[in-house]
């Protein structure tokens, strides 16, 4: 069985669990949490496909993180925040190997900051705004970048901004924020997303049903927590290889082409390809065009844009925020890396298809390509008809 960083973690993992455990203690879910404990060693033993195993572990301690949040046994006020540090830590930390500890502290004293500061109800029970307010900080911590340093600071300035807004009504707010969101670019835009979702608190308490089985959902992906932060849309932009794909890898400066063979009566292809260099590109920037000519001389073009890729490494973690690219059309959703520092490949698919059979097949890369960028060809399909 291989071992990945988030199972050597899971000494770590466990002590926390047990940490949730002692915040219930006293409640009816409390030997609910405790369970926990079993479940991810009987996991850690008996499955063998990672994956499985790790979507295995973010389940159960999403499940156990819940059950300690939903009927907390102390005052809110330090349980919340407990339970606000096990989250982050679970997002954020883990595995160790590579944490930056005092921009760390940093988002983490800022979280703490906005549990108090976020808006709530004027009949809420809890001081710090109950359960959907603790999962909103968390929602808020997960997206805030590493790189710059500065970026560290964002839970503090969204705990400000609460502050200094008290007395408008937060839903004013929350649509300021969504209509930056809008017009931002992708890697700015979770951002504001995620701090438009603080000031919603209040109406989020109003669906709890609803609002817990999302936050469920996405706690148990914190084994890929990089990819929450990040590349979420990949759920709704993968798209599963239909038919034959050829694995090609193959890079293309300016002007340079690819000619790739066909197999016979094939009419319909489809490009995956990404970016070397590219991550400052905007979209709609042509990088690149598929080119096809059938068995009856006819040929047929289609342009690669910049939408349809993405730099291949514009969603890792230290590159992210600077990046320009957004989330491509069609992905692969080709999952590399493990916690925070997950991501997406950002290669993307686009398909060209001919009136009559194909002849001949080839790609070239855009004439005035930056001098140090390249186009990327992962791999041709040839999808089953």
């Amino acid at each position: 069985m291989l071992t990945t960083p988030i199972d050597s973690s899971l000494p770590i993992v466990i002590a926390l669990v047990l940490l949730c455990a002692w915040v219930a203690r006293g409640t009816r879910w409390c030997a609910i949490v405790q369970c926990a404990v079993p479940l991810l060693i009987v996991t850690r033993m008996t499955l063998t496909d990672e994956r499985t195993r790790l979507l295995a572990y973010g389940v159960i301690v999403a499940l156990a993180w819940a059950a300690a949040a939903w009927e907390r046994g102390r005052p809110a006020r330090w349980s919340g925040t407990i339970l606000t540090i096990v989250g982050i830590i679970f997002l954020r930390w883990i595995p160790l190997h590579e944490v930056h500890v005092i921009k760390e502290l940093i988002v983490l004293a800022g979280s703490i900051a906005l549990l108090f500061a976020i808006p709530r109800r004027q009949d809420a029970a809890e001081p710090s705004g109950g359960t959907p307010a603790l999962l909103c900080v968390l929602f808020v911590a997960v997206v805030t970048p590493i790189t710059p340093g500065k970026m560290a600071f964002f839970p503090l300035a969204v705990a400000l901004l609460a502050f200094v807004t008290r007395k408008l009504p937060p839903p004013v707010i929350a649509a300021a924020l969504l209509v930056a969101a809008f017009f931002a670019r992708y890697s700015l835009a979770t951002i504001y997303i995620a701090a438009a979702i603080v000031f919603l608190v209040p109406l989020l308490e109003r669906i709890r049903p609803l609002t817990y089985a999302a936050a469920l959902v996405v706690f148990a992906l914190w084994p890929w927590s990089g990819i929450i932060a990040r590349a979420l849309p990949v759920v709704l932009h993968y798209e599963p290889v239909d038919g034959y794909s050829r694995p090609v890898a193959s890079a293309l400066a300016a002007s340079e082409s690819l000619p790739l063979g066909v197999p016979p009566h094939v009419r319909h292809v489809v490009i995956t390809a990404s970016g070397g260099q590219m991550a400052r590109l905007k979209p709609g920037r042509v990088v690149g065009t598929i080119e096809a000519t059938d068995v009856r001389g006819r040929l047929s073009k289609r342009e690669i844009l910049i939408g349809d890729v993405a730099d291949f490494g514009f969603l890792r973690r230290e590159q992210f925020l600077g990046a320009r690219n957004p989330f491509p059309k069609s992905s692969p959703a080709e999952v590399r890396g493990y916690g925070p520092d997950a991501w997406v490949y950002g290669s993307g698919r686009t398909a060209l298809a001919c009136a009559a059979d194909i002849a001949t097949l080839r790609v070239v890369a855009a004439p005035n390509l930056p001098r140090d960028a390249h186009l990327q060809i992962d791999a041709v399909e040839f999808p089953a008809r």
